[in-house]
């Protein structure tokens, strides 16, 4: 699991606890292993450098 804030929350654990899961956190700074980072970096890239933040704009900028 990731280390967003609310994932490590007692609710969370306990949940995991309930089914019998057991949890495991990413090491910080490791996209190889959450591949999606790549491509919300490039995202966020592509927007960052967009003129207008429009609806519009910012479809057209991902498309």
């Amino acid at each position: 699991m990731d280390n967003l804030g609310s994932h490590r929350s007692s609710a969370v654990r306990r949940s995991l606890r309930t089914v019998g899961a057991k949890l495991f956190f990413l090491p910080k700074y490791s996209p190889d292993l959450n591949p999606i980072e790549m491509l919300f970096s490039r995202l966020k890239h592509g927007l960052r450098n967009a003129a207008q933040r429009t609806h519009d704009a910012v479809y057209h900028a991902i498309a």
